[in-house]
C-alpha cells in the first residue's frame, strides 16, 4: 500500500476494495452507489462475468473505504470516478490501469503469495 501514495493516493480505496471482495475490475469499475448495502454489509455486483449479480459482504476496511467514495452521491452516481475529469472510469479500464504503479501487480501481495483476486 505505500506505493500508493503521493499521486496515486486516490487508487488506495480502489485496491482496498478489490483485495477486499474479488471483485473484477469492470465490475467495481462499473459500480453504482445503489449497489452498496452498509446496513447488511453486503455489495452487488451486477456487471458479472457470467451476467448473473452477486451478493459479496464488506469487511471494514471495504466498508470504509466506500463509506468514503459515497458520500454526498445519489443511487444512479458511479462509485469510482477519474479525479481529474469528474467521470467514470467504467468503459476506460486502461486508465485505471495505467494509474498504478509501474510494476505493482495486484495479484501478488509483499510475501509473493498469490492472492484471492478475480480476473
Amino acid at each position: 500500500m505505500a506505493a500508493l501514495s503521493g499521486p496515486r493516493a486516490h487508487m488506495k480505496p480502489a485496491v482496498i476494495v478489490a483485495l477486499g471482495t474479488g471483485m473484477r475490475m469492470r465490475e467495481q469499475l462499473r459500480m453504482k452507489r445503489h449497489q452498496i448495502d452498509f446496513l447488511r454489509n453486503i455489495v452487488t455486483a451486477r456487471n458479472t462475468k457470467n451476467g448473473r449479480p452477486r451478493d459479496i459482504p464488506m469487511n471494514d476496511d471495504v466498508r470504509e473505504a466506500l463509506a468514503e467514495l459515497c458520500r454526498g452521491k445519489g443511487p444512479e452516481n458511479y462509485v469510482f470516478v477519474n479525479p481529474k475529469t469528474k467521470s467514470c472510469f467504467a468503459g476506460n479500464e486502461n486508465s485505471f490501469s495505467y494509474s498504478l504503479p509501474t510494476g505493482w501487480n495486484p495479484r501478488v501481495d509483499p510475501e509473493g503469495s498469490a492472492s484471492n483476486i478475480r480476473n
